[in-house]
């Protein structure tokens, strides 16, 4: 197969297969110009040799292929990973060229690959300071996973009454209602006993309560801003009216929320935030980017 007249490239599939009666092989590719092209098949039907030649005009818009680029992306990280298999087999495979050429391509187009996991992202029209702004919004986190914690594959214990091994795939487990996340199991607490027995830490003031609450609510990017105005986003863990008023008599401006997903959106001083954080529903605040 040629194309001559417009460029192209990532062509797929990159070897062409036999062709059969009714059995179409579709090839996807892209070009940076357009313009008018004439496509050349050749081949062979049998001893006999084959050629057809396609007088095309390669449109610059085309409202009715919105759907090809991500056909053709699928194809292509498709193509590379059989092509990087079969070098594997010869002992030439590039673990590392490969995920260089399939990464930027599934991220691009939003796929999931090798390398690339697919992650729901619910996003909402909110009104902050008389503007709109389109923001992404929590989606429930998976029982166990830690998604603060900086790393995919922390997790953490849930402790279970009743007994028995939990976690994934892993152990039976006798009935009994699930023990809050975190909750140390019977060994974890013995050796919590065990290794603070004799030991007396003092008790923390309340400066140092409010500062380890500050750190744990507020996020990193916002404590870095030294002062001014922010706008933010305020996620709750339960929807308490007393509470939404005290954030607003501590210098919360709420311009819109969301009671099912408890949301609250607004802005502040950025002196207020450690007040704020100190509200005891508060579970998060993360500064507002559309």
């Amino acid at each position: 197969m040629a194309i001559n007249g417009v460029p192209v490239d990532g062509v797929t599939p990159i070897a062409l297969p036999d062709v059969f009666s009714e059995k179409p092989v579709v090839l996807m590719g892209r070009y940076s110009q357009p313009g008018p092209a004439t496509v050349v098949l050749t081949g062979k039907i049998g001893s006999r040799s084959y050629r057809r030649v396609w007088n095309l005009e390669f449109p610059a818009v085309d409202k009715d292929g919105d759907s090809i680029a991500s056909l053709w992306a699928r194809a292509k990280i498709s193509d590379l990973t059989r092509e990087n298999w079969l070098a594997n087999k010869g002992g030439n495979g590039d673990a590392e060229k490969l995920k260089a050429l399939i990464l930027p391509i599934a991220l691009k187009y939003k796929l999931m690959s090798q390398y690339t996991s697919f992650v729901a992202v619910e996003q909402k029209v909110v009104n902050v300071g008389g503007k709109s702004k389109l923001i992404n919004v929590p989606v429930d986190m998976a029982d166990g996973v830690d998604m603060e914690s900086g790393d995919s594959g922390r997790f953490r214990r849930a402790g279970l009454q009743g007994g028995g091994g939990g976690g994934f795939g892993g152990g039976g487990m006798a009935p009994g209602a699930p023990a809050s996340l975190g909750a140390a199991t019977p060994r974890e607490a013995s050796k919590m006993k065990d290794t603070s027995a004799g030991e007396s830490k003092p008790a923390m003031t309340p400066a140092q309560k409010a500062e380890a609450r500050f750190l744990a609510v507020v996020e990193e990017a916002l404590r870095k801003i030294a002062s001014g105005k922010v706008e933010i986003q305020i996620s709750l863990k339960e929807w308490k009216i007393a509470d939404i008023e005290k954030l607003k008599n501590l210098g919360f401006k709420m311009d819109d929320n969301d009671q099912g997903l408890k949301l609250l959106f607004g802005s502040c001083d950025v002196k207020a935030l450690k007040a704020l954080a100190q509200v005891e529903s508060v579970a998060r605040i993360r500064r507002l980017i559309n």
